[in-house]
């Protein structure tokens, strides 16, 4: 993997800085799923958006409020359970 040097901002630059990450893993000979798994400095749709053209999967944890338990309550289970 990659750590930028500096006092970067976790956002600055993040597409790139990802795209870089997903290239650099494929090239060292992953072939497998991947998946992103970031803190709510990575909370963006520029993230989402990388994950998304190279087909990793993302689990971002962010900071809760009303709205996105609005948002989270509305969602509705796509899953079922065998027997």
């Amino acid at each position: 993997m990659r750590l930028r040097g500096g006092n970067a901002h976790t956002g600055r630059g993040v597409a790139g800085f990802l795209t870089q990450v997903f290239n650099r893993v494929r090239r060292a000979g992953a072939t497998g799923p991947m998946v992103l798994r970031a803190d709510s400095g990575f909370y963006s749709s520029k993230v989402t958006q990388a994950c998304a053209k190279a087909g990793v999967s993302y689990s971002v944890t962010v900071k809760t409020s009303k709205a996105l338990h609005k948002v989270i309550a509305a969602i509705k289970p796509t899953f079922r359970t065998s027997r």
